[in-house]
């Protein structure tokens, strides 16, 4: 699979440069005390405290919600919720990588990549096969039929869209881990 910095991240920092201090106190605004700090760089060994900085705000703002809401509707007898995580790496840099930045893949989900207006985010060589993969997933899926992967669980397991591996699955279960319960503060980063 994909760097965990390359699934949906939101980059927060321009320069890229964030002193460990600085980490340290967005990441308890974020809610992490000590302990879940170390968990979170943990599970992703290696990342500057920029990176870092940018994959906690994609794991507090989005992957730990979907997870949270997929766990109540499990528990609540909810119909089937099922769960995915886009990983496609954009080779376009404005002023960072994009990597799988956020919204990233609607083109994809409506099969279009190839608009100008995309490329500017895709670049000039996206692979329409992971588009027509995920249309179709999501075509189906609106239309009630089974999109092709298994609906969400209490394992964390999530569909990865990525190409030329659209069809794996990804283990959320650490990064549930990390937030469940963690309670943001101020929200300023």
């Amino acid at each position: 699979g994909r760097p965990a910095a390359d699934r949906g991240r939101v980059q927060p920092v321009r320069s890229g440069v964030v002193p460990v201090a600085a980490l340290v106190r967005a990441l308890a605004r974020l809610g992490l005390d000590a302990g879940r700090q170390a968990a979170l760089r943990a599970h992703y060994p290696g990342f500057s405290p920029a990176r870092l900085m940018g994959q906690a705000v994609t794991d507090c703002v989005f992957r730990a919600p979907m997870l949270r809401m997929a766990a109540l509707r499990k528990a609540t007898g909810a119909a089937p919720t099922w769960t995915a995580e886009f990983r496609w790496p954009s080779p376009v840099v404005l002023d960072a990588p994009l990597r799988a930045a956020h919204c990233l893949d609607m083109p994809f989900m409506f099969q279009k990549p190839a608009l100008d207006s995309a490329r500017f985010v895709l670049g000039p060589e996206a692979p329409q096969g992971l588009a027509d993969r995920m249309h179709g997933a999501v075509a189906a899926f609106v239309r009630g039929e089974d999109p092709g992967w298994a609906p969400w669980e209490q394992s964390g397991r999530t569909r990865v869209w990525d190409w030329p591996q659209p069809g794996e699955t990804s283990d959320l279960s650490a990064v549930a881990a990390v937030w469940e319960g963690a309670a943001p503060g101020d929200g300023r980063v």
